[in-house]
């Protein structure tokens, strides 16, 4: 029972909800994602009607890149940024690297800004991984517990959305 006490029930909660929202708006955007798929990639290439794009454009593909997506995600709220630092703390070191530095950032930043839609998408996946990553680290969780139980938790809760959607969808209630 010791175990139980330790998780953060209110953390999970949000961490449930916000990923269970993704997969359920996952399932429903199948039909614009394979309309995408067919126009841009597969047309610039001349593939339409080839076995790759026909992989690429299931429902699948997208549920299965989101989900390593998502393992993504976790691993980089567990992932400390004292090691960000040691990978580019050498880059930093000369004028010209700093300058480039800054205006390739300035340039993302204007990107950010003019799509804001998309960061607020975004952040409502970050927070609630934010906030279980805090609270699992005050159990006194190590990082690889917590990514596991983090990317265990958002897997699931991502899953249980499309289940819902498919199921809500395909076998309407009465």
């Amino acid at each position: 029972m010791a175990f139980l006490k330790k998780i953060p029930l209110i953390a999970f909660l949000f961490l449930l909800s916000a990923y269970s929202f993704v997969g359920w708006f996952m399932a429903g955007a199948v039909e614009s994602w394979q309309k995408w798929v067919y126009l841009v990639p597969c047309a610039a290439v001349s593939l339409e009607f080839s076995r790759f794009c026909g992989v690429l454009a299931s429902r699948y593909a997208l549920w299965l890149g989101i989900a390593g997506l998502i393992v993504a995600i976790a691993l980089a709220l567990i992932h400390p940024l004292t090691e960000i630092k040691s990978v580019f703390g050498d880059w930093l070191q000369s004028d010209a690297k700093a300058f480039l530095s800054v205006i390739a950032i300035a340039f993302f930043l204007v990107l950010l800004l003019t799509r804001l839609d998309f960061i607020n998408e975004g952040i409502i996946l970050i927070a609630p991984g934010l906030l279980t990553r805090l609270e699992l680290q005050l159990s006194g969780y190590s990082d690889w517990q917590a990514f596991s139980i983090i990317a265990g938790v958002c897997l699931v809760s991502y899953s249980l959305g499309i289940l819902s959607y498919q199921y809500l969808h395909n076998n309407p209630l009465p």
